[in-house]
Parts: structure tokens; C-alpha cells; sequence
């Protein structure tokens, strides 16, 4: 237990000292011990020191004399011995006088103290509490650290730093909500003992006041916060809590210890899971046996059927791409919408980064689903972009009917992050089953017929967009997603209904039929294969 100055003058050494002055501080705790030898002593002393002197390198200073006190006040120190009668006949008025202003302990020590003496004692006594101290560290070091090597739980740890602490104990994670807790016996509190033992309000304010005291510890390591150490009871006497602060203080270095294993064995699990997932969408794995046996190796539960969906950022910024990715996945974002979702396919939603894009396992079972999913969370997705003018698209496939039709599945996807780049000039969610011609379009071996085809079709309009800076190429597909509906066309496109009037004229001034029939489906045709040659052109 730390020595209060009041406790110093019942030491043997300090026998026939009195105090003289400053009671009230009498309960400041002593640290160490310090003999005065030069003027200029207060750069060297620490908070807590009891300054022992004979005032004799500044008795003869008056200006030193009457700071005297002041200044030791301003060091912090626990209290100041003054041996009078060598080089100060009796201690000045003034120093007992401002030493009760301020609180500050003067102790009278006897003609015959023996200053050296008492400081060594002061210190030794420091010496043993610190090495008392650093016994009940290694006591508690030894006995969570063989936990942690016997693989342990986290359970397991928080059961026995309640018994090394004797009181309640809680683990909470970063968002401070309640983990597990344990009883001074070790015992592991149950769900409604949880409840009553936390106090949100309570945990909140002790945040405010982060390291002012132990009673709420962080569990760091490096630029990780894993949590919280909660000590519900924490007591407000100091030396009552001296070994208790040490037995958090080193807990959560183990705890940290224990989270950091957890993760870098959860990413080395995930690194060869997401192997697994990238085979299973390259169609590499396809006996049945095999797969069975990894996805029960991964834990991974996969629900049929279910769309893949891809989710890719377009710029050329490297940076923001990766960072963008690493939010997306590190957010749990995806999480976060898909647990609200409703029509889930499985617990579990699996993100892989295959191919310059995400890949989304394991989310809504319907593409219409998943559809209104995605344009529902573009603004959040946004939001992580955080570059200017970035694009971000999702492509979704049909719902595929087992896990071995994924990688069909998921050239789908992907195909829509092509088609979809080439139509859109800003964020966009698409989906396969929107665009039953494009498969046809790609069975087509010859692309220079395709473009043949284009060139004779709407050549004509695709040369006047690009020599006159002009967009009638957007405006047909408008005419055509819109079904030749002007008015609807005006809607969708945020134009006036005349604007919309005046570009179909202009359309068919170039040769381009806009009048239902053959001729106009092939218009149809020759755009979707103008917008596919586009996406592989700008993808290559």
C-alpha cells in the first residue's frame, strides 16, 4: 500500500518529527524521497517526492525563501521536512502560513535527524511496494498467460481476471455492448446478470473519461481497439485499486494477444476460402465430393437459388479503387443491408475481390431482390467512394439453382458491369435478366460482321455524336427502353417532352426508323450489339 505523510511519521526514522503546518495535505501518497543540495532543486522533483531540507542553500535568500512553498506546490510534492536550528533558527512564519493556505505538509524534523537516513528509508519503502507490485504482475501475467497457451477462451479469461481482481468483471466490444462478464468466484454471469451487471449510460460516461482511471480499459494492439475492459465496482480509493489497475492493465495485453490469434487465424481461413470461392466462380471445382468437403472445411452454408452479384467502382485512380474495396468489405456494409434484407439464402454473406470487383455470395434469393437492395444502398456505396465523379455498378445474374453453376452465374454478373458501363454515364445497378439479347449477341464468333451491321444500321447517328459532341445515340436507347413513349422518355430522362420530340425527328432525318416494325427492331438489335462491342472495347 503507497505511504500517506501522515503514515511517514509513525516510521522509527522519522521519530520526534511533527507536523507543523499544511494538515490538511497530510493524506497526499508519498512516491519517493529527495534531499534539497543546490537552489534551483524544483526541476528535479517528481510528483509525490517528500523534500527533506535544512534550508541552507537559500536561507540566505529572501526572494527564494518566500517562493519557497509555492513553487514546491506547483511540483506536486507529497510534502517538504525542514530541519531548523543549523542554518535557520526556527522555520519562518511565512512558509507555515502559506503552507496552510495551499495544503502543503511541513514537517518539523529534529535537531538530530539524520536526513540521509530518512530518505533511504522513504525509498526503500517506495522500493518494496514496487517490487511488491511487480510480484502481483507477474502473478497475474503467468496466471492468464498459461490460459492463453492452453487455447483458452475468452470466456475462460474473464473468468479468472474476476478472481484475480475480486470483483465483477465485463468484456465489451468496440461498440461497448456487453460480450461476457464473470463474478469475483470466476463464475460466468448469464444473459440476464449481463443485462443488470452493464449500464450503457454508465459505460458511456466513463468513456468520456478514457484513462483517467481503469475502471473502463482499452484492449489495443498498434492501431487495433478489439474493446473494452469494464469494471462496474471500480473502488475510489487509490490504494485500493493499485493491484487492481495492474490486473487490467495486463489483461488486456493478453486479451489483445487472444484477438490478435483469433484474426490472423480467421484471415489465413478466409485467404483459403476465397481461393475456394474463386475456383467455384472460374468453374475449376466441379466434383461434388470436393466441394462438399471444403465448404464444410470453411464453415461456409450457401442457399440455392441465388443470383451472383458483382460490384465494381470505375475509375482510373488505383488508390481509390483499393481503398474503396477495403471499405466496402471492412464497413460491413453488406452486412449491415443484407441482415435487413428479406428472402436470405444463407447467415452468412461471403465478399471476394476477383477480377478488379466484388464479388457478393450468399445475399437475397430473387434478383429483384437484390435489385432494389442495391439501388436502396448506392448512396452509402457512394459515400465510400469519397472520390469525385466516381462511378460504381452492380451486375446481377439469374438466380442460379446450385453451386456448380456459379461460374455461369457469375459471367453474368460480370457481363453487366460491361453492358451497363457502356450505357450509363453514372452509377448503375443492372441486371441479366433485363438483357436477353446480349447473350446471342456474344455467341456471334464474327465481331467484325456485328460492327458491319452497326455501321449500316446507325452508323450514321453514332458518327454525328462523335463529330458534333451531341448524344443521340443516348437518346435511342431512351426511345427504345421507353417504348417509342415520348412522354415517358421526357420522365425518365429529366428532358422537356419537345426536346424529346425534336432529337426522335433529328434520329429520323438520318435514316434511322423509328416507326414500329422490322425495320425498327433491327434498329433495336444493331444498338444492343453497338452497346456490346462498346463494353468489350472499353474493357479490353
Amino acid at each position: 500500500m503507497l505511504k500517506t505523510v501522515r503514515d511517514i511519521l509513525d516510521l522509527d526514522s522519522f521519530e520526534g518529527a511533527k507536523a507543523v503546518a499544511g494538515f490538511e495535505g497530510l493524506s497526499r501518497t508519498v512516491t519517493g524521497a529527495s534531499l534539497m543540495e543546490v537552489p534551483d532543486v524544483f526541476p528535479y522533483l517528481e510528483h509525490g517526492t517528500l523534500l527533506l531540507t535544512t534550508l541552507f542553500p537559500i536561507a540566505n535568500d529572501d526572494s527564494r525563501m518566500r517562493d519557497f512553498v509555492a513553487r514546491l506546490n506547483e511540483c506536486g510534492v507529497a510534502g517538504v521536512c525542514i530541519k531548523p536550528r543549523r542554518y535557520v533558527e526556527e522555520i519562518p512564519a511565512h512558509i507555515l502560513e502559506q503552507a496552510d493556505e495551499l495544503g502543503l505538509p511541513v514537517l518539523e524534523l529534529p535537531p538530530d535527524a539524520n536526513l540521509s537516513r530518512m530518505a533511504n528509508r522513504v525509498l526503500s519503502l517506495q522500493l518494496n511496494e514496487y517490487i511488491v507490485q511487480l510480484q502481483f504482475r507477474n502473478h497475474v501475467h503467468n496466471a492468464l498467460a498459461e490460459l492463453l497457451l492452453n487455447d483458452s477462451d475468452v470466456e475462460g479469461l474473464v473468468g479468472r481476471l474476476g478472481e484475480l481482481i475480486s470483483r465483477d468483471v465485463c468484456l465489451l466490444d468496440r461498440d461497448l455492448n456487453a460480450v461476457c462478464a464473470a463474478s469475483p468466484s470466476g463464475a460466468l454471469c448469464d444473459s440476464d446478470d449481463l443485462a443488470a451487471l452493464v449500464d450503457s449510460a454508465e459505460v458511456v460516461r466513463r468513456k468520456r473519461k478514457l484513462l483517467l482511471d481503469h475502471s473502463l480499459y482499452p484492449i489495443v494492439a498498434g492501431k487495433h481497439r478489439f474493446g473494452y475492459i469494464y469494471v462496474p465496482d471500480y473502488p475510489g480509493d487509490r490504494d485500493a485499486r493499485v493491484n487492481l489497475d495492474i490486473a487490467v492493465e495486463q489483461s488486456a495485453i493478453l486479451f489483445a494477444a487472444l484477438f490478435l490469434k483469433t484474426d490472423a487465424v480467421l484471415k489465413n481461413q478466409k485467404s483459403f476460402r476465397d481461393v475456394f470461392i474463386r475456383d467455384l466462380l472460374q468453374g475449376k471445382v466441379k466434383s461434388p465430393i470436393e466441394i462438399e468437403n471444403k465448404m464444410r472445411a470453411f464453415s461456409m452454408s450457401l442457399g440455392f437459388p441465388q443470383p451472383v452479384v458483382c460490384l465494381k467502382v470505375f475509375t482510373e485512380d488505383e488508390t481509390v479503387r483499393k481503398e474503396f474495396y477495403d471499405n466496402v468489405i471492412s464497413a460491413g456494409l453488406l452486412d449491415e443491408w443484407y441482415g435487413r434484407a428479406d428472402g436470405r439464402v444463407s447467415d452468412s454473406v461471403y465478399v471476394v475481390y476477383f477480377n478488379d470487383a466484388l464479388v457478393v455470395l450468399g445475399g437475397v434469393s430473387s434478383v429483384e431482390g437484390n435489385d432494389a437492395l442495391f439501388n436502396d444502398m448506392m448512396a452509402d456505396l457512394l459515400r465510400l467512394a469519397r472520390g469525385k465523379g466516381t462511378r460504381i455498378g452492380v451486375g446481377i445474374s439469374d438466380a442460379c439453382e446450385r453451386v456448380r453453376a456459379l461460374d455461369v452465374a457469375y459471367a453474368q454478373a460480370m457481363s453487366m458491369l460491361k453492358t451497363g458501363s457502356a450505357l450509363s454515364r453514372s452509377s448503375f445497378v443492372d441486371a441479366y435478366a433485363r438483357h436477353r439479347m446480349f447473350p446471342l449477341i456474344e455467341s456471334v464468333q464474327d465481331a467484325d460482321a456485328l460492327q458491319r451491321f452497326v455501321r449500316e444500321k446507325i452508323g450514321a447517328l453514332i458518327d454525328y455524336d462523335r463529330e458534333n459532341d451531341a448524344d443521340l445515340m443516348e437518346t435511342l436507347g431512351h426511345l427504345i427502353e421507353g417504348d417509342l413513349n415520348y412522354k415517358r422518355v421526357a420522365e425518365r430522362s429529366f428532358v422537356h417532352y419537345n426536346t424529346v420530340r425534336y432529337r426522335a425527328s433529328k434520329i429520323e432525318q438520318m435514316g434511322v426508323s423509328l416507326k414500329p416494325g422490322r425495320d425498327f427492331a433491327e434498329v433495336v438489335v444493331a444498338y444492343d450489339c453497338w452497346v456490346w462491342l462498346r463494353a468489350l472495347s472499353d474493357n479490353k
